[in-house]
Formats: C-alpha cells, sequence, structure tokens
C-alpha cells in the first residue's frame, strides 16, 4: 500500500497512458518516504502483470555482510553494473520492458556509476530503469542530467493516519504514530 505521494502516483499513471515513458527516473529523497514502494507499483504497472520474480524486472541493493555480528552495508560493484548491462542486451522475456530498480543508486563505487552511465547515454529499446537515492549530492552529475528526476517528500501526519487507519487494528494510536513517523510513511 502507498501512502501519499499521489501528485507522483497521478503523473507516472499519465505517462503511461500517453506511452510517454522515460527510459531513466530518478526517484529521490529521504529514506523510508516509499519511493522503492512507487518504483515497484510502477514496475508492476508497465509489465502490466504481477513483477514478483518476474524475469524481466531487475533489482540492486546494495550487498549486506556480516561479520562478528556487525553488519555493514557494501557498494554497489561495477561487476553488478556489468551484470545488469548483460541482462539489459537481452530482449524482454515476458513482459514489454526490462526493468532495472537500482535501490541505494548513491552506493555505487566511482567505477560502477561511471559504467551505468554508458547505459544511460545508450539505452536499449524498451529498457527502463529506476534510479533510487536518498542524496542527489553523492551522484554524478551526468548520472542525474540523464534522469527524470522525481522528488518525494515527506508525507502529511494526516494522510499518514489516514493510510495507516485501513492497516492497523482499533488499539493502536494512530495519532502517535503519525506523529513519530515525522512524515516518512515507511517508518
Amino acid at each position: 500500500m502507498i501512502i501519499g505521494h499521489q501528485k507522483i502516483l497521478d503523473f507516472l499513471k499519465r505517462s503511461l497512458e500517453n506511452n510517454k515513458i522515460a527510459h531513466a527516473y530518478l526517484f529521490v529523497g529521504s529514506e523510508h518516504l516509499g519511493k522503492k514502494t512507487v518504483a515497484l507499483k510502477f514496475a508492476k504497472a508497465l509489465q502490466c502483470e504481477e513483477i514478483q520474480n518476474h524475469p524481466d524486472v531487475l533489482e540492486v541493493v546494495p550487498e549486506i555482510i556480516e561479520k562478528k555480528g556487525i553488519k555493514k552495508e557494501q557498494e554497489i560493484s561495477i561487476a553488478k553494473i556489468r551484470e545488469i548491462q548483460h541482462q539489459l542486451s537481452l530482449f524482454p522475456f515476458r513482459g514489454p520492458y526490462k526493468i532495472v530498480i537500482i535501490d541505494g543508486a548513491d552506493k555505487m563505487t566511482h567505477q560502477a556509476a561511471s559504467a551505468l552511465l554508458k547505459t544511460l547515454e545508450e539505452p536499449t529499446p524498451n529498457t527502463v530503469l529506476i534510479l533510487i537515492s536518498s542524496s542527489l549530492g553523492r551522484l554524478l552529475s551526468t548520472i542525474i542530467s540523464r534522469c527524470l528526476v522525481i522528488k518525494f517528500f515527506a508525507v502529511s501526519q494526516s494522510v499518514i493516519k489516514k493510510g495507516l487507519s485501513v492497516l492497523a487494528p482499533k488499539s493502536v494510536s494512530l495519532e502517535k504514530i503519525s506523529r513519530l513517523s515525522n512524515g516518512r510513511p515507511g517508518l
């Protein structure tokens, strides 16, 4: 369920209806706003079907390694981007598009970002890339310039409260939870 971001959802819906799909989107905003949830819903709409384990929807996230009980998030490597580039060179298996969602795009190594730039400059037909980032400042300006930037903002407390009313049991204080979320539905 998506809480808030109605203007963004309407914009993406109109893009689909008018067949004006960009080859690359950059969803940017604070953590836990719902950027990935919106990206997955958009991918589902593009493919016109369920995307759980869809062979034409690829997700990239920074790897998390654990040593001695300490978890550390790794950067997205150039090897991962090259793997994505190979997958994008193939025809879509089942859907009309090959879609890549890169969650944590600001966590790419410099080499990975440079490799991705080649894909953004020369996209293959029927390819859609959705980059998700919490910071524009940590991305190469050349990557930003080749994407349609969609900025996510905090969601109002009343919208979060209304969205949670559908999900939460009656005994939960929606007022308190919506206030503590600080405009971030993911929290």
